[in-house]
């Protein structure tokens, strides 16, 4: 099923009608809307685990599936509501459908939840999210715990910050820039956090040194219609360090390792320690990004949304 099908950059939220993928649905209309976008609804009809046997139950099952992940579009477009106008429903029977495919070259984010219907994690071995962003191939948004409502007082509440973690990688520049990108959106100051094994110098000087190797990214932050960016080094695990700046109002931006599969999210990693912990919404950016980073909608000639009316 496809409802208002479009061919224009779009943000592409995972929906299998888990409550987690739900906040999911809520993180990507804020997305879209921010970042003036199409906003695609992606369901997939999955028969894994079914444990049918025989052609009648195959059948069966397949009609249900079907009518599932129909049912499970119609519930986002009703949460969506008049939010944003914008939205496209997409039904797909697996990750390896076409209309996936046709989805890899539009997808300039993907948003997933925390958890599937079946309780597997974010990019867990097997998950529908892990073969998404293997197929999609951009950057990807795992909408973390709703935060409570703030309280009537907000005496010493601090306004909401992104995040990034950066190493002496070369991929560091393309994550640091994407996660300037998402704090110039927001209107939010930056935080770039550089975990030292040791101290080999004073903390102020290690991150006099980080601030110059990405001048160009953090004074761009600087600008005067933009919020401020600093740089702080901790001598900690990378982990630690990430998750000691990161609250829930916040955005974390980590990258991964490896190429070709998902090295980066294995046990043992940066990134899949902090999705283990989850303090937030969390900015995931798999090799693929990193190897074919592309500029938002309005830098690379696409024609944004025009402004709707929330």
């Amino acid at each position: 099923m496809v409802v208002g099908a479009q061919q224009d950059p779009a943000v592409v939220v995972g929906c299998d009608g888990s409550w987690e993928s739900m906040e999911a649905v809520d993180v990507a209309v804020e997305e879209a809307a921010r970042r003036r976008l199409h906003l695609v609804v992606l369901t997939i009809e999955d028969e894994a685990d079914r444990g049918v046997r025989h052609l009648g139950d195959w059948s069966r099952a397949t009609s249900e599936s079907t009518l599932q992940a129909e049912a499970t579009g119609r519930r986002a477009v009703e949460r969506i509501g008049s939010r944003w106008s914008h939205v496209t429903v997409v039904s797909a029977e697996t990750v390896e459908s076409p209309q996936v495919e046709a989805l890899a070259a539009r997808a300039r984010l993907l948003v997933v939840g925390r958890h599937g219907s079946r309780g597997l994690g974010a990019f867990a071995s097997g998950s529908t999210s892990e073969q998404l962003v293997r197929r999609l191939g951009c950057p990807v948004l795992v909408a973390g715990p709703r935060p409570a409502a703030p309280r009537i007082s907000t005496v010493g509440t601090r306004h909401p910050v992104v995040v990034v973690g950066v190493d002496d990688e070369p991929s560091a520049d393309v994550v640091l820039s994407i996660a300037v990108e998402a704090a110039q959106s927001r209107g939010w100051a930056l935080t770039v956090v550089y975990a030292a094994p040791r101290a080999d110098a004073e903390l102020h000087v290690l991150a006099a040194r980080i601030w110059d190797r990405h001048a160009d990214l953090l004074l761009s932050q600087r600008a005067p219609d933009h919020s401020l960016a600093r740089v702080v080094v901790d001598v900690t695990q990378p982990v630690a360090a990430l998750l000691t700046h990161a609250g829930p109002q916040d955005l974390l931006v980590v990258g991964t390792e490896g190429q070709g599969r998902l090295a980066g999210l294995i046990s043992g990693s940066v990134a899949r320690g902090v999705l283990d912990q989850m303090p937030c919404d969390v900015l995931v950016v798999p090799p693929a990004a990193v190897l074919a980073h592309r500029p938002a909608a309005h830098d690379n000639g696409a024609s944004p949304v025009p402004a709707v009316d929330a």
